[in-house]
C-alpha cells in the first residue's frame, strides 16, 4: 500500500523552477518549511517537534521519551543509554549514561563474557540540564521548568518569573535573552515550561545559543 503524499500544487513547482541544484539558501529554505506546516495541518497532522509532525494521538512515543529525558537502554553494537538513579537522601534527578562497543564482536564477546556490553558513567546535572535543553526547545510542549528544577536539585514549586531574575535557574538560564524572545513572538515562557513558537522552532538553535549561560 502506497503512502499518501501531499500535494502542493503550482506552489512548489514555481519554487523548484527558481531553484539551482544546490542546497536552497535560507529564504528559500524557510519557505519551503512554512509550506511544509500549511500542508500538513491541512491534513490534520500537528508539528509537535521541528521536523515531526503527526495526527494527534499518533506521536512517536520512542521520540517523545528521548526529548522529554526518559529513560532508555541500547542494545547491540554502538548503543546508547540513560537510566534515572533513585535517590531518597539528595533531591537531584541522578542519571548515567551508557554506550556499547562499537566493534560487533567485541561486544559479543563482551555479552557472553559479562552478560552485557555497556559502561556507564554519572551524568553531571549539567549534562543533563544540557541535554533536556537541546531536546526540549526543538518540542512543541517545550522544557518543563520542574524537571530542570528536579535536574538541578531545586526546591519545588517556587513561581518562575524572569523578571530580574528571580529565580535560581537564572544561574543557568540568561533571563534577558528569554525575555528579549518572548517580546519578539518566539518563546513562550511560564511557570511551567519554556516552549519555542511556530516562528521560534524556526531559529531553535540560535534561541538555545543565547539562552545558556
Amino acid at each position: 500500500m502506497s503512502l499518501p503524499i501531499v500535494a502542493v500544487e503550482s506552489r512548489l513547482t514555481v519554487l523548484f523552477d527558481s531553484c539551482p541544484v544546490t542546497a536552497p539558501g535560507d529564504d528559500l529554505s524557510a519557505e519551503l518549511y512554512d509550506i511544509c506546516i500549511e500542508e500538513t495541518a491541512r491534513s490534520g497532522m500537528e508539528q509537535y517537534e521541528v521536523s515531526n509532525f503527526a495526527i494527534p494521538g499518533q506521536e512517536c512515543l520512542h521520540n517523545v521519551n528521548y526529548w522529554s529525558l526518559g529513560d532508555y537502554i541500547g542494545i547491540g553494537p554502538g548503543a546508547a543509554s540513560r537510566v534515572s538513579i533513585d535517590s531518597h537522601s539528595i533531591p537531584l534527578q541522578i542519571r548515567a549514561a551508557g554506550m556499547c562497543t562499537k566493534a560487533p564482536e567485541k561486544w559479543k564477546r563482551q555479552v557472553l563474557e559479562n552478560g552485557f556490553s555497556s559502561d556507564f558513567e554519572m551524568l553531571s546535572p549539567k549534562d543533563s540540564l544540557l541535554e533536556l535543553l537541546l531536546t526540549g526547545i526543538r518540542t512543541r510542549k517545550g522544557i518543563s521548568i520542574h524537571t530542570m528544577e528536579r535536574i538541578l536539585g531545586l526546591e519545588m514549586g517556587s513561581k518562575f518569573s524572569f523578571e530580574g531574575g528571580r529565580h535560581p535557574l537564572g544561574s543557568v538560564l540568561n533571563f534577558k535573552a528569554l525575555a528579549d524572545f518572548t517580546s519578539s513572538g518566539h518563546l513562550v515562557v511560564n511557570s511551567e515550561f519554556i516552549a519555542a513558537t511556530t516562528k521560534g522552532m524556526m531559529i531553535s538553535d540560535q534561541i538555545l545559543k543565547e539562552i545558556i549561560l
